[in-house]
């Protein structure tokens, strides 16, 4: 037992020993490359670009993985996002290829590493604002192959602007965009360009709130000319489908139901005037403090929105049917007001028959006469008016609901049809 013991200790004591040894024999090699390369007696200067000559510029080709998304802001007008920007250049001052004997081998080193050599002055041209990853040290790769590319990794969040057009919201499809460029080297002395293979691509695990990424990345390479020359930029699209499936239930489907609500005093009867317009007022008020609540969480515009086409078309439905009830009192109450001014007839009546009450003594057969005529003429006109009243009903029954239907059958084709299209 002693002595297996003895053997155990013994070969964990060994075995750190001979790692040790290999890792410092590795260490010990990319150090003396190191410094041959950078050391005070290898005269590199990083402030000096790696221009091969004065008349090419230097090629840095970009990629950008991203990592994560998150606060599509609609009022800020913004998206954030976690993302990894790779840089590759060549620098000929940094070749060591006489010092390895396997071409591929490459030198990784260390953030400290990344601020000793020369690197590209890119800045995000639409970013609020921007950080490097720190956690738990500053998320910066960088490798040196043997022929002087470097390969530099840094791990960045930023809040960018996007300029959204919200004219189909909820049915709305955003354009964002990722810019970068050079801040500080015309074109003539750096110029950036897009991975030829894969020079965007986004984490498929990504899953978003109000939105759904759309397989669609599309990329640019532009030049813009400032007062102190042309710089070269980069341009990259990214495209946020938004889930209408909440809106739908949260604030279509509500009104549309308020919009029949108040279809229901179509068969309440002429007369009952507080129900009718009770239910008028009341659903014209909710469906106001409905669309209230939506503008909140929308920024000021100065064009029309789909949601507020939506509104307005569910507003003037729910108008309407105040307007209705207003022409069927109009005739009910004009119905009602005739018999006083009717029966104002039969004392002037009276007042006749007294004069020819001389001259005619059957003053019971002219009376009855008279207000037989009277009566007639009252009945016809209260029919009329109610018949007039009552058909306004009828035809209200079918015309708003069909009218209705065909208006939202014309919304959906405009907004939810057209925009899925593009």
């Amino acid at each position: 037992m002693l002595f297996a013991i003895g053997l155990l200790i013994a070969h964990l004591s060994a075995l750190p020993t001979s790692l040790a040894v290999i890792n410092l024999t590795a260490d010990m090699l990319d150090q003396e490359i190191l410094d041959s390369l950078l050391g005070p007696d290898a005269k590199y200067d990083q402030r000096v670009s790696p221009m091969p000559n004065r008349n090419e510029p230097v090629i840095v080709t970009v990629d950008l993985y991203i990592l994560a998304l998150s606060s599509v802001d609609v009022i800020r007008m913004s998206f954030d996002a976690d993302f990894v920007v790779r840089q590759r250049w060549l620098d000929r001052r940094l070749n060591f290829e006489k010092a390895r004997d396997h071409g591929n081998h490459y030198i990784a080193g260390t953030p400290a590493l990344a601020q000793s050599i020369w690197r590209s002055d890119l800045f995000f041209v639409n970013a609020r604002d921007a950080a490097w990853h720190e956690v738990t040290r500053p998320n910066t790769l960088i490798r040196i192959f043997p022929n002087g590319t470097v390969q530099l990794n840094q791990r960045v969040k930023a809040s960018f602007s996007c300029q959204m057009q919200l004219s189909a919201y909820p049915f709305d499809t955003q354009n964002c965009q990722i810019e970068l460029g050079s801040f500080g080297y015309t074109n003539t002395e750096l110029v950036f360009l897009w991975k030829p293979d894969a020079p965007f691509t986004i984490n498929t695990a990504i899953k978003l709130p109000q939105f759904k990424l759309r397989d669609y990345i599309r990329t640019e390479i532009y030049q813009t000319a400032h007062y102190t020359g042309k710089f070269s930029y980069l341009r990259a699209y990214i495209k946020f489908d938004r889930d209408y499936e909440y809106h739908v239930t949260q604030s279509l489907m509500p009104c549309v139901f308020l919009v029949i609500c108040s279809w229901v005093s179509f068969w309440l009867d002429s007369e009952a005037t507080p129900a009718r317009v009770a239910l008028g007022v009341t659903t014209l008020l909710a469906i106001y403090t409905q669309s209230a609540a939506v503008r909140f969480s929308l920024p000021p515009v100065s064009y029309l929105k789909a949601i507020d086409i939506w509104f307005l078309i569910c507003v003037v439905f729910i108008f309407g049917s105040l307007i209705e009830f207003a022409l069927v009192n109009y005739f009910t109450r004009r119905s009602l007001k005739n018999p006083a001014k009717h029966m104002k007839q039969p004392s002037r009546a009276s007042a006749e028959i007294d004069a020819e009450r001389t001259a005619d003594g059957d003053v019971k057969t002219h009376l009855t006469r008279r207000l037989t005529t009277v009566k007639k003429r009252f009945k016809k006109v209260i029919d009329e008016d109610r018949k007039k009243a009552k058909t306004i009903d009828v035809v209200s029954r079918v015309l708003f609901p069909v009218s209705f239907l065909v208006c939202i059958l014309v919304f959906w084709c405009v907004y939810y049809v057209n925009n899925d299209d593009q």
